[in-house]
């Protein structure tokens, strides 16, 4: 079940074990996970009993008829079971990969969620308290209109009625706190977040050491050929849960000679296995570690340290909220997968409005909203930056018709809104040749930065570059206001 790759780097030799299920979910992370997954339910009653116990939080529920389809409208894995006589379906959304996205709120939104047609989206808005102009995936995934999903399910199976619905936020691992819901979720809705967070490793503790009655069925098989399938159907089960554990509940080991062993994510004792939040994992040699091709660190590994960006994501937008005044409304986010090998972006930044945009520069002619803040992003081993940057909300291609005239007004901006001084001599931001500031614009977008080198040795560090940028754009902004510093791309 095992390939070894052979690569030479320089005068070295390393060598490097891949397994079968790594190889082939690569392409496709959160595909081939679904399948499996459901391909083990179909040949496990016991893993499937035991997961959708777990999903109702009833060991003892008496569960009549159970059946799981994956990739199937829209939903990643759909279960289906019977108990005392009523019908429920489970709604599964895998997050093994990318975190949770957004879907614009458009009258095509309130059509798919079959709302009345009348209904505008100021009145969805003002009905469900939403600040923002979009819903998280589990929010409209909750608000959806089912009644096709449950008519199709009915053709499956000889169902008449779905008592109810539970929802399911399956993610790679889960931090060690009694708050684990990392789905985005207006409490402002009918009810509070419906949906349970479970990690990958609540589903290796559903899985059997084998496939129910596996001896007994490959004995009974009616001929050699359906013996082997039946044994390597076992054998499949087997190593499909050891990959798992692999790759879900072991992390990868920095420091062999230490006692315990040094790794890069620490977890808890016991089955759980909930990530341990530390404030030196979350370092540049760690993320130098998960980003490095060489090196065979684990999903653990990567989910890991997307855990502690999201709890520096937490304490960011804490201190927006205690210390900064309500009128300067910063937005902090946390993205992955933004570049080639997947990575780490988190950003903090403000929104500001040009109510009258220059039709010699811009394409759109009513108001654009801009934003303008700091980010840190790190995809490749070394290749870690802070930008000070300005881009579109929405950040699109087409905005822009005239990228010289564009990236040069940017540049004038940037550079008066965080100061030339401030951002060569403070922040080392990178220099051309000539000793002038390195300008970065996009050749099709709107994104434009000045960037540095940002190494740091833990959370409280990185965290305390945010705030104090964050401060000082703050003090700027008093003297002249964002609104004022914009106008170069006004008409």
């Amino acid at each position: 079940m095992y390939k070894y790759i052979i690569q030479f780097r320089g005068s070295g030799v390393r060598i490097k074990k891949t397994d079968f299920f790594g190889c082939v979910a690569k392409h496709n992370l959160e595909r081939f996970h679904s399948e499996c997954i459901v391909w083990g339910f179909k040949n496990s009653k016991e893993m499937l009993k035991s997961f959708i116990k777990k999903t109702t939080q009833n060991p003892d529920l008496d569960i009549e008829a159970a059946q799981a389809f994956s990739e199937t409208s829209d939903i990643d894995v759909l279960i289906y079971y019977k108990s005392e006589g009523k019908d429920y379906l489970i709604y599964v959304e895998n997050k093994v990969k990318a975190n949770e996205g957004k879907k614009k709120i458009t009258k095509k939104t309130l059509e798919d969620l079959g709302l009345n047609k009348d209904l505008t989206i100021e009145k969805f808005k003002e009905t469900y308290n939403l600040k923002r102009n979009y819903l998280s995936q589990t929010e409209y995934y909750y608000l959806r209109d089912k009644t096709n999903i449950e008519k199709k399910v009915s053709k499956e199976i000889d169902i008449e009625n779905i008592e109810e619905w539970h929802y399911v936020y399956l993610v790679p691992a889960l931090e060690d706190t009694t708050e684990n819901s990392r789905n985005i979720w207006n409490e402002s809705f009918d009810k509070p977040n419906p949906w349970l967070n479970l990690s990958y490793v609540d589903i290796i503790n559903c899985m059997p050491n084998n496939i129910d009655k596996a001896e007994d069925d490959i004995d009974k098989a009616e001929d050699d050929i359906e013996k082997a399938k039946k044994k390597a159907d076992n054998i499949i089960f087997k190593q499909y849960k050891a990959h798992l554990k692999k790759e879900f509940s072991e992390s990868y080991v920095k420091n062999e000679n230490s006692d315990p062993k040094e790794r890069i994510i620490e977890i808890t004792e016991g089955s759980e296995h909930r990530v341990d939040i530390k404030n030196d994992t979350l370092s540049s040699q760690n993320l130098n570690l998960v980003l490095d091709e060489e090196v065979e660190t684990t999903i653990l590994d990567a989910s890991g340290m997307q855990i502690h960006f999201l709890k520096l994501k937490d304490s960011l937008a804490k201190f927006c909220d205690d210390k900064i005044d309500e009128k300067y409304k910063f937005e902090v986010e946390f993205l992955t997968e933004t570049g080639n090998n997947g990575s780490y972006l988190i950003q903090v930044y403000l929104i500001i409005r040009l109510e009258n945009p220059n039709p010699s520069i811009f394409k759109k002619t009513g108001p654009i909203d801009f934003r303008i803040g700091f980010q840190f992003e790190q995809n490749e081993k070394d290749k870690d930056k802070f930008k000070f940057y300005f881009a579109d909300l929405e950040y699109k291609p087409g905005l822009v018709k005239n990228q010289t005239e564009y990236r040069r007004f940017v540049q004038e901006i940037l550079k008066a809104v965080f100061d030339k001084g401030y951002l060569k001599d403070d922040q080392k931001c990178k220099i051309n040749k000539d000793e002038n500031l390195k300008f970065n614009g996009s050749k099709t977008k709107s994104f434009c930065s000045f960037s540095a080198d940002c190494k740091f040795e833990n959370s409280d560090e990185i965290e305390e570059k945010f705030t104090a940028a964050i401060l000082d754009l703050i003090s700027k902004i008093k003297v002249k206001s964002l609104e004022e510093h914009i106008q170069l791309l006004s008409k």
